[in-house]
């Protein structure tokens, strides 16, 4: 598996300082607060695993899966694979996401939330790319700004493969 890795961008340890400074700067923000935190799944599970223990503060956790990609492409068209299973309605939601790419994925499911009534919506990823045309809004908390590369690893994948590597990578061109 780390044969198809052309280079490590962010390291594990990288990872772990930044989750932390997020954590406490999501911890201020919301203490005192009924929170819900929203994980769009499977991308940023691994992600949202480590930040919420950063979190030390009451709030309730959900799962949303979506998806919009297949392979390095996003079909423009986002699934909901499954419902929210807590009520959100006067609460605050933190909606944590892997990577904030087109903005599609995170623009969508925003609207989708902001139908349960909650308090508000703010959200969260562990990396940004900065490119043309995204839309939405910028996430509130943003671990990382990368260039436009398609990476891996730490919950993101490759046709379902690299999630489980302990850093984020790029892949080489031949693998793809």
């Amino acid at each position: 598996m780390e044969e198809a890795i052309d280079s490590i961008l962010i390291t594990n340890t990288q990872l772990e300082e930044r989750i932390n400074e997020l954590g406490a700067e999501i911890t201020k923000h919301y203490d005192g607060k009924p929170l819900t935190t929203i994980i769009l799944s499977h991308g940023a599970l691994f992600f949202a695993a480590d930040l919420l223990r950063q979190i030390p503060i009451n709030l309730h956790v959900d799962v949303l899966q979506v998806s919009s990609y297949s392979g390095m492409k996003s079909e423009g068209l986002l699934k909901f694979r499954s419902e929210l299973k807590e009520t959100i309605r006067d609460r605050h939601v933190l909606v944590i996401d892997d990577i904030y790419d087109s903005g599609f994925t995170l623009s969508e499911v925003a609207k989708h939330v902001q139908k349960f009534s909650p308090i508000s919506v703010e959200t969260c990823v562990l990396l940004a790319k900065d490119r043309p045309g995204q839309i939405g809004d910028k996430p509130r908390y943003q671990g990382f700004d990368i260039d436009d590369s398609f990476v891996v690893g730490y919950g993101m994948d490759y046709n379902e493969s690299y999630r489980n590597l302990p850093y984020i990578g790029v892949l080489k061109p031949e693998v793809i």
